[in-house]
């Protein structure tokens, strides 16, 4: 088993603040050292790209609770986020409407995929063939529009069918 090097108390300091929910900027904001601003950004996002300050950072992480399937739980509840709307008139709040967080839904689907692999060019490209690729790509917007509206009808008189 390698041996793990020691991270240094400023590289110990960067990776509590991280975890506390401060960005890479606002560390940056702070330090110490003398240059300019982006510099300093730059300076702590290769601090916190080091190979032995991630390790540090995936088990405090881990220590916290933050494990894989903690993961996977919270972007189940992200993938469901809503939020509230409020009227008022005059300061006082007439209503209230809960609303999906679309913003919120769809970064967090993105970082699905992402996990997931399914932005990987590999993947996407060799889920269909070269010639319904080819197909795709030279639809217009329209004829691809009809073409999904084409399947929607059949997977919606499928499931009619099936029930």
């Amino acid at each position: 088993m390698a041996l793990r090097r020691k991270i240094t108390v400023k590289q110990n300091t960067i990776v509590k603040k991280y975890v506390e929910g401060q960005t890479i900027t606002q560390i940056g904001k702070q330090e110490q050292d003398v240059g300019a601003l982006h510099s300093k950004i730059n300076k702590v996002a290769e601090i916190l790209g080091k190979a032995n300050v991630r390790l540090q950072l995936r088990e405090v992480l881990y220590l916290r609770g933050l494990t894989p399937a903690g993961i996977a739980n919270k972007l189940v509840d992200l993938s469901n986020a809503k939020k509230v709307l409020i009227a008022s008139n005059k300061g006082i709040i007439t209503d209230t409407l809960e609303v999906n967080d679309n913003t919120t839904q769809l970064n967090t689907m993105k970082m699905i995929t992402d996990i997931a692999g399914f932005n990987d060019k590999d993947v996407i490209d060799n889920s269909i063939s070269k010639e319904q690729r080819n197909k795709l790509d030279s639809m217009t917007t329209d004829e691809l529009r009809i073409e999904i509206a084409k399947a929607d009808a059949v997977e919606a008189e499928y499931s009619v069918i099936s029930k």
